[in-house]
Order: structure tokens, then C-alpha cells, then sequence
């Protein structure tokens, strides 16, 4: 909560900017970086469903999320990421998140 509350997260999609600034975030003029207070986090994960589905376009593969279901989801690549001060991309690993 503290990151959320202090740091922020940036939002590279403006109408995601707009809503969050909607809902209660503090949003600075001119930047991408999204704060919110514990209040606001707390109220917004309390309306998210305890169970959802997944579609796919074959419905025969959509994953049921919640309830009974686990959900164990593998990712091949390594996150994107970019440097706070030049916002230049570059490949997550140890040595750039060490250094970031």
C-alpha cells in the first residue's frame, strides 16, 4: 500500500488516467504517475468479483477464476520494463532491476 500511496504507478493509457482520477487518485498534470491512498485501494479491490471467467475464443478453453478454481498462469518472456529517468525500454533482469 505504501508503494501505491507514495511512489505511484504509471499509467501509459490516458482514459485509465481519467478514470483513476475519476475514482479518486491523484493524478499530476502533465504526468503518468498515478497515486492512491489506502482508502480508495481498499474500496476499489472490495467491488472486485470473488469468481470471473476467462473467455477465450474457443470457448472450450475459457478458465474459470475463483470459487473451487486455482489458476496457475506461466509466462514465457520477461516483463517489460523502463528506465524511471530516460523511459527508455530495456529487458528485465537481474542486473537492470538491481540497477533501476
Amino acid at each position: 500500500m505504501r508503494v501505491l500511496e507514495e511512489i505511484g504507478i504509471d499509467f501509459l493509457h490516458e482514459e485509465a488516467r481519467d478514470l483513476l482520477r475519476a475514482a479518486g487518485a491523484d493524478v499530476a498534470p502533465g504526468s503518468e504517475r498515478v497515486r492512491m491512498d489506502r482508502a480508495m485501494v481498499a474500496e476499489l479491490v472490495a467491488m472486485a468479483p470473488t469468481e470471473f471467467t476467462i473467455r477465450a475464443r474457443n470457448r472450450a478453453h475459457d478458465l474459470h477464476v475463483g470459487g473451487d478454481a486455482i489458476a496457475f498462469f506461466v509466462r514465457r518472456q520477461r516483463p517489460p520494463m523502463r528506465w524511471t529517468r530516460t523511459r527508455a525500454a530495456a529487458r528485465a533482469t537481474r542486473r537492470t532491476i538491481a540497477t533501476s
